[in-house]
């Protein structure tokens, strides 16, 4: 009887162990998976040393992500381009807005995409060169109102909303994005 007791415990103790260790390699998992998304923005190239405002979104994280939109805004209005944001911030009412295609800036679609751990993707970049600086002044002091939220995904289908203002907070999935995704 002692020893069928002892082989009860045995098993017990063992069950539980394998259960914890399960458990810790599971976190271990997450941890090494972990994406986490920061916004930033800039007035200077460092490639070029040249002025160059631009916006993107890196992946500081450990782990790659699945963005799965991005809205910006400006003034509390959803901005879905570059067309649109020049239009609220930086072009005079008596502009023609026809323009802004034949400035020298990039722009790109933040979502849907796979952002590795450590890399960025652009949002939008616009060199002084080539741009009317009036037009360039105004878009370097637009970009510290500019805001955004984004929805990301880990590999293991974790997800988290970020208004890229305080910490990202975990959902169970992506809700359908709050205005009109960024598409450049």
């Amino acid at each position: 009887m002692i020893v069928a007791t002892a082989a009860v415990l045995i098993s017990i103790a063992s069950f539980f162990l394998a259960w914890k260790q399960t458990r810790a390699m599971d976190a271990q998992v997450k941890a090494m998976t972990w994406p986490y998304l920061q916004l930033e923005s800039g007035n200077f190239d460092d490639d070029t040393h040249a002025p160059e405002v631009s916006l993107s979104v890196r992946n500081t994280g450990v782990g790659p992500t699945r963005v799965a939109w991005f809205v910006l805004t400006h003034d509390g209005r959803s901005i879905a381009s570059f067309g649109d944001l020049a239009l609220s911030c930086c072009l005079d009412p008596d502009e023609d807005p026809s323009q802004i295609a034949e400035f020298p800036g990039v722009t790109n679609d933040p979502s849907p995409s796979l952002i590795p751990a450590g890399e960025e993707r652009l949002v939008f970049r616009m060199p002084l060169d080539g741009t009317p600086e009036t037009f360039w002044k105004r878009l370097d002091a637009v970009r510290w109102k500019l805001r955004a939220k984004a929805c990301y995904c880990s590999i293991l289908d974790e997800c988290w909303m970020t208004d890229f203002e305080s910490e990202s907070r975990s959902v169970a999935r992506c809700p359908q994005a709050p205005g009109p995704d960024w598409h450049g």
